[in-house]
């Protein structure tokens, strides 16, 4: 939903007043699961409170101020309080202002080639994330020559940029790169991040997870590292093959995994804590398809792609048993990617309605497309389902299964139309532009 204004209010920001500042609009959209907030004015962004000390969350969902991502910190609503006619925002963070995004540094002399790097705080305890910067001028190329994993995966462009890095290693880290000119002249700088133990107060169980790089192609490998403190034991919960047989220490460490489906890949572990308290964290994985796969052509209705991990909370073909209720556009469609990897098994594909509104599923290679095999969709009223296999097994309760190829990746799209034109809705309801189900996916026996 878009909230938008026309008029000037007061701002508060975590129960602070921030003057000079109107909004705009602010809304949440799901399918990017980021919350966008526009000022008039534009040119601000969130910063803490003077004599707060930042708080941040690596795994946050994005928030974007006036067009500019904010890592780290989430916001948790923005309403107009019509009892004193202000606008209120509040992070799940705390103790965050809005303010003008700082002026850019004045660059070097035209035509002097300079290179600096450096590190946001410069000292950090075990867990803890820090910024390295760097600022380019009059540079042909650059890249990272010594640091963590997610410093040797940062494209260290030439106009300068920055990343953000968990070390797990005690002691000073080095985050070294390496720039050359024109004429082949090379510089080489470097910032320190010095990591300390936490001071353990007995305090409650912690876990931060963080994936580097955390966009890939399809192929590639990427980095988690995690660090847990005060804990008994940890362990995976949700993650691919590789992830889900680590050995998560409750001293942190680093593995590296290889997605096998494009999509967004959920990585998530739990610890628990001395006195009996779990804690759960999880980062994610953008992966995006190989550019050596085949293109789809463009689906006759408008929709969008969320990941199985994104819908059901786990990777496929789990969960065993479960639905959720699934939006799905009036008029276009919805699909949920996910990838057959190397699996045995097979199961139900079903969406349930109390009121029999036509609804029309198939499962294919290409996101929008209905066009598939009799087996591989169902158009239903009250009930039947996509019964898909991957052993080719038969079904306990008979008939043909949608026959997925080994490590492939599929789209479940899902449709009040017919498949092709949006003038077909069979939604019922006429107040929202998005008709609501029940999805539901449960495993079959042999």
């Amino acid at each position: 939903m878009v909230a938008a204004m026309s008029s000037s209010a007061e701002v508060i920001v975590d129960d602070a007043v921030v003057t000079g500042v109107d909004f705009k609009s602010f809304y949440f959209y799901s399918p990017n699961n980021a919350f966008y907030v526009e000022t008039v004015a534009g040119g601000y962004t969130l910063v803490p409170q003077e004599g707060v000390e930042p708080v941040t969350d690596p795994n946050a969902p994005r928030t974007v101020i006036d067009g500019v991502e904010v890592p780290g910190v989430e916001v948790k609503q923005v309403y107009f309080d019509y009892t004193r006619s202000v606008f209120r925002m509040k992070t799940v963070q705390g103790g965050y202002t809005l303010a003008p995004i700082p002026d850019e540094p004045e660059p070097p002399p035209a035509g002097e080639f300079s290179l600096s790097v450096t590190s946001n705080p410069s000292e950090i305890e075990l867990g803890g994330t820090a910024t390295i910067a760097w600022q380019v001028s009059n540079a042909e190329y650059c890249e990272p020559r010594v640091g963590t994993p997610e410093w040797m995966a940062t494209d260290i462009t030439t106009t300068g940029g920055q990343a953000d890095v968990m070390p797990t290693a005690l002691g000073e880290n080095i985050f070294r790169a390496m720039c050359e000119d024109a004429d082949g002249n090379r510089l080489y700088r470097h910032a320190t991040v010095n990591v300390i133990e936490p001071v353990n107060t007995g305090g409650p169980v912690s876990l931060s997870l963080m994936a580097s790089p955390n966009e890939i192609e399809l192929g590639e490998s990427t980095t988690i590292s995690w660090v847990a403190s005060n804990a008994e034991s940890c362990e995976p919960r949700v993650g691919t093959p590789e992830w889900m047989a680590a050995d998560i220490s409750t001293s942190g460490g680093q593995l590296v995994v290889t997605p096998s489906s494009a999509g967004e890949q959920v990585y998530r572990a739990a610890c628990v804590g001395t006195d009996g308290t779990w804690i759960y964290r999880h980062t994610t994985v953008v992966v995006n398809p190989s550019q050596t796969q085949a293109s789809c052509q463009d689906p006759s209705l408008d929709g969008y792609t969320d990941t199985w991990a994104s819908v059901f909370g786990e990777n496929f073909p789990e969960p065993h048993s479960t639905q959720v209720y699934f939006g799905i556009p009036r008029d276009g469609y919805r699909a949920v990617s996910f990838n057959s990897n190397s699996i045995e098994d097979n199961g139900l594909i079903a969406t349930i309605e109390t009121i029999p509104a036509g609804r029309l599923g198939a499962v294919s290679e290409c996101p929008g497309d209905f066009d598939v095999a009799p087996e591989c969709k169902w158009s239903w009223g009250y009930n039947g389902g996509i019964q898909w296999e991957t052993d080719g097994s038969l079904s306990v309760t008979g008939g043909p299964r949608c026959k997925l190829k080994p490590n492939t990746t599929y789209y479940l799209n899902l449709t009040f139309t017919d498949g092709e034109d949006p003038d077909t809705s069979r939604c019922l309801s006429s107040l929202y532009s998005v008709c609501n189900t029940k999805l539901r996916h449960s495993k079959l026996a042999n």
